[in-house]
């Protein structure tokens, strides 16, 4: 309905809501025991706010703050050990963690808001305001090494990641499993961690903002704007996923002893940003009043996978593989669109307006896989193989489409992406052979692939392309400024990989000995990338006027 008001208006939406999963499985005997967890957390839904009347409403205001925000926290822990103490000890533990939860601020006509202070219309996907104050998170990550999240370093030797800031994510994934026997023993770990997300911040047709703010004092010193309407959309999510598999065979006694320890850890984020003066809106700029629309996307993801594997004893020999696989994918579209009608009466270079696409997707991603055997029997073979796979895909964009302005000051069209990927990859591997006669085989891998790109279909809004976009343009639109014009794309991919593979074989034997050893380390990085600053039209109507343009 009809809204008046003198002071400051709020309609929010707030969802801050702890999940907390623990999921623990043990098993010992004197023969076979197996041990295994499941942990599964899921958030879906939506957090919204919605002023969408069916017939004509007229609000006036002074101040209004018409936003929807979600600071969920997810924490899973999943444990299994497994101990059999002559034949085998199996672990296995799966942690699993989705978050399908949207957030949406939509204004829509036929509604007239007038207000003379600042409007702002923002959805935010956020960081928990504080450190999640779960024991059972804070005391996981405190049973992980500092130097475990140290060890990705960006150009400088800086570390790009912390255990203070993988404690405030959105998601904390914890996996370890553990197996343990004198004859095989596997321990193995699968966390995964999805997050499918759209944050839309929108006034949308019919709606009509009249803005008569006389106060040049800053409400964003970042931007220099003044009081005026602020259309935000903003994603910070943040995932960290720790895999962990160990396992070790103590074959004092046994034939042989074999074990095998591997962790995979996965994460995918697939985010959509939109921050939208949709066509069929109107907004008018009187005296001091300022216009942004702006989407900003930090999505950020922190993966670590850790397999080992120890094999000791064996009469005849032993054999240790441990393996480690992280993949991870950040699909981030970010964009600012302005596609109505602005008209600014403040004169003179009053009245700026600022459209403004920034991502910083990140992913840091370590794999670290070691395997030792170690016989007095007739051969040991040891393998360590650590493999990482890292993509980030996107597009950021801010548009001026279809859009008529005119009197407005200075105009500043803006896209920024920095797309970076971190990966440290090792893989180790010891075999020794102490009897009378035979060998000792060891084998190290490592593989990194990492890529940057664009989207497999374009967005409608875009045109095809093969590499990650970055696009800032005024296309098909009228504009008349009485300041300048910015038209600026700007993308700054960065990507490194550490990848090391070592390998060691001791045939100590007394009689004919066979050592044979080999590593290998393989790292493949590929960007691609679209970046266009553009000004264009397709009619008479579609035009540029300002003091100054700068493309």
């Amino acid at each position: 309905g009809a809204l008046t008001s003198t002071g400051l208006a709020a309609v929010t939406a707030q969802s801050a809501q702890s999940l907390v999963t623990v999921a623990v499985g043990g098993a010992g005997a004197g023969g076979f025991a197996l041990g295994g967890s499941v942990a599964y957390s899921t958030l879906a839904g939506q957090t919204a706010v919605y002023a969408t009347p069916l017939a004509a409403k007229a609000w006036t205001l002074n101040a209004l703050t018409f936003a929807a925000s979600d600071s969920s926290a997810i924490t899973s822990l999943a444990g299994a050990v497994g101990i059999g103490l002559d034949y085998g000890g199996v672990g296995a533990a799966v942690g699993l963690v989705t978050n399908r939860r949207d957030v949406t601020a939509r204004m829509a006509g036929p509604l007239t808001l007038t207000a003379s202070g600042n409007v702002t219309i923002s959805a935010g996907s956020d960081l928990p305001a504080t450190t999640p104050t779960s024991n059972d998170r804070q005391a996981a990550l405190a049973g992980l090494g500092d130097d475990t999240f140290s060890q990705a370093v960006d150009g400088a030797g800086n570390a790009l990641t912390s255990k203070s800031a993988a404690a405030s994510a959105q998601i904390v994934n914890i996996a370890a499993a553990i197996g343990g026997s004198k004859m095989v023993a596997v321990g193995f770990n699968l966390a995964l961690s999805k997050i499918d997300r759209d944050v839309t911040a929108e006034v949308g047709s019919g709606v009509t903002v009249n803005l008569t703010s006389s106060s040049a004092t800053l409400v964003d010193a970042d931007a220099g704007l003044s009081a005026g309407l602020a259309v935000v959309a903003r994603d910070a999510t943040g995932i960290v996923t720790v895999s962990v598999g160990a396992a070790a065979a103590i074959g004092a006694g046994s034939q042989v002893a074999i074990a095998i320890g591997g962790a995979i850890a996965l994460a995918d984020i697939s985010s959509s940003v939109v921050a939208n003066i949709a066509s069929g809106a109107v907004v008018t700029l009187a005296n001091e009043s300022d216009l942004s629309v702006r989407a900003n996307n930090t999505s950020k993801i922190t993966s670590i996978a850790i397999g080992a594997a120890a094999a000791i004893g064996g009469t005849q020999g032993a054999g240790a593989v441990g393996f480690s696989v992280g993949v991870n994918k950040i699909s981030a579209g970010t964009g600012a669109l302005l596609q109505g009608s602005v008209s600014a009466t403040g004169g003179s270079t009053k009245n700026a307006i600022l459209v403004q696409a920034v991502s910083s997707s990140q992913i840091t991603s370590v794999s670290l896989a070691a395997a030792v055997a170690a016989t007095t029997g007739k051969f040991g073979f040891a393998g360590g193989g650590a493999g990482s796979g890292n993509t980030i895909l996107g597009a950021t964009y801010a548009l001026v489409s279809g859009a008529t302005i005119s009197g407005a000051g200075n105009l500043t069209v803006s896209a920024l992406s920095t797309a970076k990927i971190n990966a440290v990859v090792v893989g180790l591997a010891v075999a020794v052979a102490a009897g009378a006669s035979g060998g000792a085989a060891a084998l190290g891998v490592a593989v990194a692939v990492n890529e940057t790109g664009g989207f497999a279909n374009a967005l409608s809004v875009l045109p095809e392309n093969d590499g990650l976009a970055v696009v800032a343009r005024v296309s098909g639109s009228s504009v008349v400024l009485n300041g300048a014009l910015t038209v600026l794309a700007k993308s700054q991919q960065s990507i490194r990989a550490d990848v090391v593979a070592a390998s060691v074989a001791v045939a100590a034997t007394g009689g004919t000995g066979i050592s044979i050893a080999g590593a290998g380390a393989i790292a493949v990085n590929r960007g691609a990338a679209q970046v266009v600053a553009a000004v264009t039209g397709s009619a008479a109507a579609h035009k540029v006027q300002a003091q100054g343009i700068a493309v």
